[in-house]
């Protein structure tokens, strides 16, 4: 009986991690696609992401069902590559960000975070664009819905040093760095990836 409990506690083990196995050699490409709920003051609205491009820049495609929005965004390779002011608003224009980055960190921001434990980053409040000195506060692996199954993804939670309540949530994965969560006055929640 002993034997039975312990091959059922091994099964029980393995199908554990199995069902939450982190995901390997993952990058971004054309055709993923992100659903995040954004939640605010008077509710909660989803958006739908789908990557265009990921070669040269990121570009993408989102929607607002709810309040008929949708817009592209292209950030530029050098945006990519150092941009330090996060851009936002996801009004139903279309936008190419040369100086911004939206969604995914730039490289050059994320990587000094990573290696230092902080750096600093501007974000427009309404029409003031203000910038923060970030501390990096946390690190582990969270539990993200991927293809329809719970995957452990490794992400890094930084927040503003000067009180504001600030907070984002990147996953880190092959030099591309997925705002997963972000608190800025208001929420945007990563829900669901599909590769």
């Amino acid at each position: 009986m002993r034997n039975s409990w312990a091959f059922v506690g091994v099964l029980l083990i393995i199908t554990i991690q199995w069902s939450c196995s982190p995901i390997r050699n993952f990058t971004f490409s054309n055709g993923v696609k992100l659903s995040y709920d954004i939640v605010g003051a008077q509710g909660s609205v989803r958006m739908n992401v789908d990557v265009i491009d990921f070669d040269k820049s990121a570009s993408f495609k989102y929607s607002i069902p709810e309040q008929g929005l949708e817009g592209k965004i292209t950030v530029t390779p050098q945006a990519n590559k150092s941009a330090t002011e996060l851009y936002y608003l996801f009004d139903g224009q279309n936008k190419v960000l040369e100086n911004q980055m939206c969604l995914w960190l730039s490289k050059g921001f994320a990587s000094r975070l990573l290696i230092t434990g902080e750096n600093q980053m501007s974000i427009r409040q309404g029409f003031v664009k203000k910038t923060y000195t970030y501390k990096l506060t946390e690190q582990k692996k969270i539990l993200f819905n991927v293809n329809g199954k719970p995957t452990k993804l490794p992400v890094a939670c930084f927040e503003d040093t000067a009180g504001q309540g600030l907070t984002f949530w990147m996953w880190y994965n092959a030099g591309q760095y997925l705002i997963v969560r972000m608190d800025v006055g208001w929420q945007m929640i990563l829900k669901n990836i599909e590769t």
